[in-house]
């Protein structure tokens, strides 16, 4: 076996400079050189470097299958000492050992490329290549997948290539499970790479081992040589993915109605009740708008209303539950980029790095800002955050989102800072685990106030500029309204009100809105959809009213898609929007379209496994298959079961299958042939006589 793997290792040694070359420029491609390049290194490895990994792979695999197919060159590998199956597992293995020694040097060069800039000048270092050394071994399940394709039994112009569909789709899902897990979607992303990596790998592996020792030999379709299960299973979802995607992509290429974007919220209306408002975008001009109103209970039609103040329509509290405050894949976030008067070029760019924050400008690194304060050397700055840090967003509201452009402000688990961009310094503002927090901007800078959910306690906070600061107090004027952005001074905060109310939960949403006689209420939603809402009052009181908002209506023309996704997917679309678990929920076209889709496809299932002789079992066990995945499974059924060759049954006058001894209708045989008195038969030698000589 040994002898074998070095064979095998050798054949494919002299094409590695080739492909060292090739990802060795990939790489060098993505080497940052300034600041705004430099964030996500991780995953511009794993995208960039990565598809040049899965064309080594693929080249290799090429390498090792297609000179192997001629006549010659097989008969030679094959009458050798060793099972099929063992020149297999060899060109595997060889194949495996060329494929990390062809990526190793670029990935080496990488590595000390981001460890020689550091983070002195750059937000990177060598630890980042890290996760593309874990997800380039699963890019390898490219290799056997082209010896699976170069034995197959199929034609080039049919389902030859059938396998890259869903082999190529399992590496771009474990691409998408990482990307939920950078995300902060753990479950979902955990699950999504078990299932994907558990299922592509040894799948593939072991249909590419039987096409390699059974199929490459074209038994007949009756032999049990034929069959099997990593085939059936990886060549069906092959189908699918091949139908969805090509079906969607025709689907989407049709013309479509103009779609109009309805938006719908809990708000204070005119005379500061609670209205019901709905905000409709036009399709080909998001920021063209209108706004209608009815009453809260619902039993009104909408009624066209000027534009609600935003004090009317509230003000998000950024979360910290819910949202991202710290990344699984990438080590460095940008936070954003912030004035700063004493800081050349006038702006500091603010780099997250675990518990601390990095701070950039063109010339690199301006120093480490921790709870302890400024450090402008890295290496002598102490303490740190505590989890991960973010900059908060401040002055969300239902239509805009207002940002600071100086002086922003931090939140970590045990509290609030300020960041002083101009004098390099960090002050606490509150210390606290605070769930949500935020900056209600009024009119006026006295109407401005600033609001944190910590536990069950909600406060007001009024705002106060410190002695240093020449700003004034932030509110919404015209260049606000215009800029999006406003000047954030130095602030301290003083709390003026509290309220109780219940814990912030996961992923929900929490808005201030202010009456014209100065009192506050509070809006809180799930989904979108059921929302609860009161004013607020110090008297202890945390009963909210709710209210079901209207469903988004969804035009016609976007439930097509119902006729491309496995029908499965279409049914659970529909659990959900009945159970409410979605913000936007699915048209009902969609599922009707689906079901459609999945009788359709039973139908045709049933007609294609009779013409293939499928027993009543397999015939039913495909059928229902069909229902819920699709049309997609009659293309893998093609490409699993060729097509019979049959001929007319001498004795009972039917289509009989040429591959089988008795005919399946009358149990006959095949008629010896005739003879012409020139053939040669084997006979089995006469020994009795030379046996009596003996005895």
């Amino acid at each position: 076996m040994n002898a074998l793997i070095k064979k095998e290792f050798g054949d494919v040694l002299r094409w590695t400079p080739l492909g060292m070359i090739g990802a060795f420029v990939a790489a060098w491609l993505i080497w940052p050189t300034q600041n705004s390049h430099s964030y996500a290194m991780e995953e511009s490895l794993i995208s960039q470097l990565g598809l040049a990994a899965g064309v080594i792979a693929v080249a290799l695999g090429l390498l090792q299958s297609l000179f192997d197919t001629r006549n010659d060159s097989r008969g030679y590998l094959l009458h050798r000492p060793w099972r099929h199956s063992q020149i297999f597992w060899a060109k595997v293995i060889a194949g495996f050992m060329a494929y990390v020694l062809t990526l190793t040097p670029a990935v080496i060069a990488t590595a000390m490329y981001l460890g020689w800039k550091g983070i002195d000048w750059l937000p990177v270092g060598a630890g980042q290549v890290i996760p593309f050394c874990c997800y380039a071994p699963f890019v390898f399940v490219l290799h056997p997948m082209v010896i699976w394709i170069a034995n197959r039994n199929a034609s080039w112009t049919g389902t030859r290539l059938l396998p890259a569909v869903g082999v190529v789709g399992a590496v771009l899902l474990v691409w998408a499970g990482i990307e939920s897990l950078d995300a902060g979607q753990m479950l979902v992303g955990t699950g999504v790479l078990v299932v994907a990596i558990g299922l592509a790998v040894p799948l593939t592996l072991w249909a590419s081992r039987h096409a390699f020792t059974s199929e490459s030999y074209l038994p007949p379709a009756s032999s049990a040589q034929n069959f099997c299960r990593s085939n059936v299973v990886l060549l069906a979802i092959s189908g699918v993915v091949l139908y969805t995607t090509v079906a969607a992509f025709v689907i989407e290429s049709l013309p479509k109605e103009a779609r109009v974007y309805n938006q719908y919220m809990v708000a204070l209306g005119e005379q500061d009740e609670w209205v019901q408002v709905r905000t409709t975008h036009a399709a080909s001009n998001w920021n063209s708008m209108t706004t209608a109103t009815r009453p809260i209970d619902g039993k009104a039609e909408f009624e066209s209303t000027k534009q609600l103040p935003l004090s009317k329509s509230g003000t998000y509290l950024g979360t910290a539950l819910g949202q991202d405050r710290g990344q699984w894949l990438n080590r460095f976030s940008n936070l954003g980029s912030f004035e700063s008067d004493s800081t050349a070029g006038g702006t500091l760019t603010l780099t997250r790095d675990g518990d601390r924050i990095l701070a950039y400008n063109y010339n690199g690194l301006q120093g480490v800002i921790t709870p302890d304060g400024f450090s402008p050397i890295a290496s002598k700055s102490t303490g740190g955050f505590s989890g991960k840090v973010t900059v908060l967003t401040l002055s969300r509201t239902a239509r805009k989102n207002f940002s600071p452009n100086d002086n922003p402000v931090l939140m970590d688990d045990a509290g609030l800072y300020q960041w002083d961009a101009s004098g390099k310094s960090v002050k606490r503002l509150l210390a606290g685990d605070f769930q949500a927090a935020g900056l209600s901007l009024g009119a006026t800078s006295d109407a401005s106030f600033f609001w944190t959910i910590s536990g069950t306690t909600l406060t007001r906070y009024d705002l106060e500029l410190r002695p240093s600061s020449e700003e004034t107090l932030p509110f919404v004027s015209e260049i606000v309204e215009m800029t999006y952005s406003y000047q954030l001074p130095l602030i301290s905060l003083h709390a003026a009100e509290t309220f109780e109310v219940a814990p912030v939960r996961q992923n929900e949403t929490v808005r201030i809105v202010r009456a014209d006689d100065g009192r506050y209420g509070l809006v809180r939603s799930d989904n979108g959809r059921d929302s609860q809402y009161r004013m607020l009052s110090g008297d202890g009181s945390q009963s909210l009213a709710s209210v079901d908002l209207p469903i988004p209506a969804v035009p016609i023309s976007e439930a097509r898609l119902g006729g491309a996704i496995p029908p499965i997917l279409g049914f659970i679309a529909g659990v959900a929007t009945l159970l409410g678990s979605v913000q936007v929920p699915a048209s009902h076209w969609l599922w009707i379209l689906a079901l459609i889709q999945g009788l359709v496809a039973a139908v045709a299932v049933w007609w294609i496994t009779g013409t293939r002789g499928f027993s009543q079992r397999s015939r039913i066990a495909w059928v229902v298959t069909s229902t819920m995945l699709g049309i997609g499974t009659l293309i893998g059924i093609v490409a699993i079961y060729p097509k019979l060759i049959c001929e007319a049954c001498p004795r009972c006058d039917q289509q009989r299958r040429v591959d089988r001894e008795a005919c399946e209708h009358c149990s006959q045989a095949w008629d010896a042939p005739t003879d012409d008195g020139i053939e040669i038969r084997e006979q089995e030698p006469n020994l009795a006589p030379a046996m009596a000589e003996i005895s």
